[in-house]
């Protein structure tokens, strides 16, 4: 599951949410569904857009291009 950044189109909260396919987070300041999604620095250059990990060893993002080419690590 990746995890997108997004701002609240009610009260401009900023908020990062694991989201499933197919699925719209809440605001967890307001509640409120309309959002934008942001571009996060660790997705740029991606061609899936998937989140670069956290920790761990080169390659496990399945980065398409394969391990040690999104100049992440």
């Amino acid at each position: 599951m990746p995890i997108y950044e997004y701002r609240c189109l009610t009260c401009e909260e900023e908020f990062e949410e694991l989201v499933s396919p197919g699925e719209t987070p809440a605001c967890p300041e307001c509640g409120a569904t309309k959002l934008d999604k942001l571009m996060s620095a660790h997705t740029v250059g991606h061609s899936d857009a998937k989140a670069a990990p956290a920790q761990g060893a080169c390659g496990s993002c399945d980065y398409a291009d394969g391990p040690g080419r999104c100049g992440l690590n």
